[in-house]
């Protein structure tokens, strides 16, 4: 997850730079009212108090005129057992986020197969692998669809390179 990556688009990009540009920057956002509190008003300002700070969305790994990915603050450590009770990827105070792989790159399928679904259950402390929408692109985080604007066909092409990325 960086930006030479990014840039050989494996993660789901913004559409449009506007979008990109009019979002969070990812070292602001948080999205905390997941577990601390009552929704609050997303407030990207750089000068704005931490606790305003609730960006659904931010736009992570930009470079020169190129669009960035779309990243989703995630908000707090991840509590899970074992020696993984450590903060998960991202560039906000949170230290947390979730990018979207495109799975229409064939080399991102590949990286898939090959370090994910074959070698993750080989480690001792993985006793099985999962997705979360098994029905594909789109299915738990709909807000993805408005700010990466893919077409039927681009939809279609995601959806069967992730289907192919698993098998």
């Amino acid at each position: 997850m960086d930006q030479a990556h990014a840039d050989r688009r494996w993660f789901l990009k913004f559409k449009m730079i506007a979008l990109c540009a009019a979002s969070a920057p990812c070292l602001q956002a948080s999205f905390h009212n997941d577990n601390h509190g009552p929704p609050v008003k997303c407030n990207p300002s750089p000068s704005a108090p931490l606790p305003s700070k609730n960006c659904e969305y931010c736009c992570n790994f930009t470079a020169g005129a190129s669009t960035g990915v779309y990243n989703k603050p995630l908000g707090g450590p991840w509590r899970g057992k074992g020696p993984y009770n450590v903060a998960r990827f991202g560039t906000n105070p949170w230290g947390d986020g979730q990018l979207f792989g495109d799975c229409r790159n064939v080399d991102a399928q590949d990286f898939w197969a090959k370090h994910v679904a074959l070698k993750a259950p080989q480690n001792a402390y993985v006793d099985g692998i999962f997705t979360d929408d098994p029905a594909g692109y789109g299915q738990e985080h709909p807000v993805i669809q408005y700010m990466v604007q893919l077409s039927p066909a681009e939809i279609a092409a995601l959806q069967s390179g992730t289907q192919r990325a698993w098998q």
